[in-house]
């Protein structure tokens, strides 16, 4: 069967194209997701394009063979994928979980998202499991606790991903939790490090992630443009009217075959 590697600021993903649910069973997700035995990914991208009133439908495993509500990179892979196929500049699609989005191709290697649900927020008290200047639960298609760092605290310190593992396991979290790191570098731009649940590490980029960070900046300041850095490049949250975007770089790192 044929697949397409991709890579949203170093959060890459195998990724899927067949009519109806997917095929793959967790087993085989596991195995395609291996770094040593297999293609090597933080997920696994299905999609359908056989399908009533939208473009495409999307579903997203993680490396653990777990399926998961969203993934923003993941899903702006997607719009690269089926722009690119079918010529297109910009597309409406639906998640598997029925949540519906819109994307658009910016450029080649650009391609940006709605984000848009936001919910939960503060449902669950973080602030005692990691010392912070300030922290938060929100999902923003996924669950995620957030701990904004102070100035004296250095985000790049190898011990954050020692305590995350921690945090996301925590009884209070009935399904998980990804766990966040961010710093403000300058107004409007922010660090952000993210430990996710399923792939069990810290990935070089979390779209859900940052637009949970993006979303209190936006609430707290004002700010309607945030630039987001993540260890596998720069992502930029945009809020208007109506939506918030997610845009970033995305790229097809090649494509194969495997035998399902």
């Amino acid at each position: 069967m044929k697949f397409w590697k991709y890579s949203g600021a170093g959060n890459d993903f195998i990724l899927f194209h067949g009519a109806g649910s997917c095929t793959l069973d967790n087993k085989l997700i596991q195995k395609l997701c291996d770094r040593k035995f297999g293609v090597g990914a933080d997920g696994v991208l299905w999609i359908n394009t056989e399908i009533k009133d939208h473009d495409f439908k999307m579903t997203y495993f993680n490396a653990d063979g777990g399926e998961v509500e969203m993934c923003g990179n993941g899903a702006r892979a997607c719009v690269h994928w089926y722009c690119s196929r079918f010529n297109k500049k910009d597309t409406a699609f639906i998640t598997n979980h029925a949540e519906t989005y819109q994307g658009k191709l910016l450029a080649d290697q650009l391609a940006s998202v709605t984000m848009n649900t936001y919910r939960d927020a503060d449902a669950i008290k973080v602030s005692d499991l990691i010392e912070a200047k300030e922290s938060f639960y929100v999902n923003t298609g996924v669950p995620h606790a957030v701990f904004m760092l102070d100035d004296k605290q250095d985000i790049q310190s190898n011990d954050w991903m020692k305590l995350a593992p921690v945090a996301r396991a925590d009884s209070r979290f009935t399904k998980g939790c990804n766990i966040n790191f961010a710093k403000l570098m300058a107004p409007a731009s922010v660090i952000v490090r993210t430990y996710e649940r399923g792939v069990e590490a810290e990935t070089l980029a979390c779209g859900t992630g940052a637009v949970a960070v993006a979303r209190f900046l936006n609430q707290k300041h004002g700010w309607n443009k945030i630039k987001i850095k993540v260890a596998g490049g720069d992502l930029e949250a945009t809020f208007d009217e109506s939506d918030c975007w997610l845009a970033g770089p995305i790229v097809q790192v090649f494509n194969g075959e495997v035998d399902i």
